[in-house]
């Protein structure tokens, strides 16, 4: 029996995990514009489950 791959290795939820964060990342642009490091900090700290003060 082959053992099966991680989670972390499992192509289909590398590509859910890589198309949620861009959705997200382009929603929080929407609101925040033209600051890309300042977006990328939301996303990271939201997916930390973190807070954040805007």
């Amino acid at each position: 029996m082959a053992p099966s791959p991680s989670p972390s290795e499992d192509p289909n939820t590398l590509d859910d995990l890589s198309a949620a964060y861009d959705r997200l990342r382009n929603e929080i642009g929407k609101v925040i514009v033209g600051q890309e490091d300042i977006i990328e900090m939301v996303v990271v700290c939201l997916m930390a489950q973190g807070h954040t003060l805007l």
